[in-house]
C-alpha cells in the first residue's frame, strides 16, 4: 500500500463522541503517536477513563469551547449535524475528519492491511486474525469493534493493520485494504442502502483492487466479483473448506482443507457454528500471509470470546446471566441456538428503522420463545418512532401467538428478573444498546437484594 503522510500534519485533535468503541481506539492510537488529544462524550465509561489516564483531556458534555486549541476534529456518523462542537469546528475553520476517514488514513500508513467486513461476525473475526498474527510474531496494529482481552486497540508495527470495516453509510469505502474479507451480507442498514442492489454495489466497491476473501455459502456474497478472490465455506465448493465438523457443548472441531488438501484439524473455544465461518475466514487470511497452520491452530484453540459475544456475566441468585451483541434477526437466531431451552430472553431492539425494516424477521425468530421480555428500544442516532419500537414489536409478537412482556425501565426489569431468581434458569440479554450495562448492573446488585 502507498504510504500516506497525512497523520504527520495532525498536532492537536479533538474527538466528538470519544466514548464509542471505534472512536476511542482512534483516540488512543493518536495518543500512541504523541499527539495532543481531547474528546467529549455525555457519559463516563471505562474507555473514556482509560483515555484520560493515558493523557487525553476528556469533557463530559458537548460544548462548543471543547474544540478550542485543536487543529483537527474527528466525529462519527452518529453525531447530529446540530451538535454545537461540530458547528463550532466548522465555523472556526477546523479540519474535519469522520471516524471512517481517519481510520482510512491510518490504515494507509501500513504496508499490508486486512479489512474485515460483513453484516455479522466482524468483531470476532478481526480479533481472531489479530490473535493469529500476534502469535506468529508479526506484530499487527488492530482496530477491534469490541473489547478483546480488555482492549479495542492493539498498537503494533507498520507492517500489518487489521481493522473492522463497517458498511453503514459506506464508511468502509474510506479504506483501501490489501485483503478485504466479506463474511456475509444481510439486509441490514437498509435505512441507508434502501435497495439490495445498492448494498451489493457497496460491497463490490469495498473489495475492488483488493484480494477478496469471500464466504461461498452466503447467497449475496456469491454475487460479488473482483479480479482476485479466495473463497471459503462449509457446504459449497470453495478454495478453503471446513469438513468433518463435530461439536461438544456447541464448541466445534473441524478439519481445514485448501484446494482439497488437508491443512490440519482445529478445535474452537468459542461456541456456535457461525464461529466456524469466522475461524475459516481467519485461516484464509493467515495462510495467505504465510503463517504456519500449527500457529493458526494454536491461536484459534486459545481464542476466547470478545466482550458481549456469548459473554458469561455471572450468577444472579440461582440464574446465570449471559449477554450477546446480537441485534439483527439472523444473529439472534444463531445466538439462541447456543443456550438451553430453560431460558428467559431479554431483547432490546436497536434503532427504530431496523425494527421497522425487519419486523417480520424479528417475529419469526422470537415468536416461539416461552419466556421473552422486550426492553425499550435503544435509539442510537434516531428519533423516536411510535409505530416501530419495542412496545409495538411486543404487541406484534403477542398477536402472532407469543406471550411476551414489554418493559420500559431499569427498575421494572430488575423487579421482573427477581421473579426468576430461584428457577435455575439462563437469562440471555440480547442487543447492541445499553442493555449490556443494565444487565451487569442488575447482576452486581444481587447482594444488595439478599440483604433486604
Amino acid at each position: 500500500m502507498e504510504r500516506d503522510n497525512f497523520i504527520k500534519e495532525i498536532d492537536k485533535i479533538h474527538f466528538i463522541g470519544v466514548g464509542g468503541i471505534g472512536v476511542s481506539a482512534l483516540a488512543e492510537y493518536m495518543l500512541s503517536l504523541k499527539k495532543t488529544v481531547s474528546g467529549s462524550d455525555e457519559n463516563k465509561t471505562n474507555l473514556t477513563e482509560r483515555l484520560k489516564d493515558l493523557g487525553a483531556k476528556i469533557y463530559y458534555a458537548h460544548k462548543k469551547d471543547n474544540v478550542n486549541g485543536a487543529n483537527y476534529v474527528c466525529y462519527t456518523s452518529a453525531i447530529n449535524e446540530a451538535n454545537e462542537e461540530l458547528l463550532q469546528a466548522k465555523k472556526s475553520g477546523k479540519r474535519l475528519l469522520t471516524r471512517a476517514q481517519l481510520l482510512g488514513k491510518i490504515v494507509g500508513e501500513h504496508t499490508r492491511s486486512i479489512g474485515v467486513s460483513g453484516s455479522h461476525g466482524k468483531t470476532t473475526t478481526t480479533a481472531m486474525i489479530t490473535e493469529i498474527l500476534t502469535n506468529a510474531q508479526l506484530f499487527p496494529t488492530a482496530f477491534i469493534g469490541g473489547l478483546y482481552k480488555g482492549k479495542n486497540l492493539v498498537v503494533g508495527k507498520k507492517d500489518y493493520c487489521v481493522f473492522e470495516a463497517c458498511e453503514y453509510r459506506n464508511n468502509f469505502l474510506q479504506t483501501k485494504p490489501s485483503v478485504a474479507v466479506v463474511l456475509n451480507i444481510d439486509n441490514d442498514h437498509m435505512d441507508s442502502f434502501k435497495t439490495e442492489s445498492n448494498l451489493l454495489f457497496a460491497f463490490n466497491s469495498f473489495i475492488k483492487n483488493s484480494l477478496a476473501v469471500i464466504n461461498a455459502d452466503d447467497e449475496r456474497c456469491s454475487k460479488l466479483s473482483c479480479e482476485k478472490i479466495i473463497t471459503f465455506g462449509i457446504n459449497k465448493p470453495a478454495d478453503y473448506t471446513a469438513k468433518n465438523l463435530s461439536k461438544k457443548g456447541e464448541r466445534y472441531t473441524f478439519s481445514v482443507y485448501k484446494q482439497g488438501v488437508l491443512l490440519g484439524k482445529t478445535t474452537l473455544s468459542v461456541k456456535g457454528k457461525h464461529n466456524v465461518y469466522n475461524a475459516l475466514a481467519s485461516v484464509v487470511v493467515a495462510d495467505f500471509l504465510g503463517v504456519s497452520f500449527s500457529v493458526i491452530k494454536s491461536a484459534l484453540k486459545n481464542f476466547n470470546s470478545v466482550e458481549r459475544r456469548n459473554e458469561y456475566l455471572g450468577k444472579f441468585f440461582s440464574c446465570e446471566f449471559f449477554a450477546d451483541y446480537a441485534h439483527h434477526p439472523s444473529e439472534i437466531k444463531q445466538t439462541l441456538k447456543i443456550f438451553s431451552k430453560n431460558r428467559t430472553v431479554v431483547f432490546q431492539p436497536h434503532t427504530f428503522s431496523r425494527t421497522k425494516n425487519l419486523l417480520s424477521d424479528f417475529i419469526r425468530v422470537l415468536k416461539d420463545e416461552k419466556n421473552l421480555i422486550i426492553y425499550k428500544t435503544y435509539p442510537a442516532r434516531e428519533k423516536y418512532d411510535r409505530y416501530s419500537n419495542g412496545k409495538s414489536l411486543s404487541k406484534k409478537l403477542n398477536d402472532n401467538g407469543c406471550s411476551c412482556e414489554y418493559i420500559s425501565g431499569k427498575d421494572k426489569l430488575k423487579e421482573r428478573l427477581l421473579k426468576e431468581k430461584d428457577k435455575n434458569k439462563t437469562v440471555v440479554f440480547l442487543g447492541a444498546g445499553d442493555i449490556y450495562e443494565i444487565a451487569k448492573n442488575i447482576k452486581n446488585k444481587a447482594s444488595r437484594y439478599l440483604n433486604k
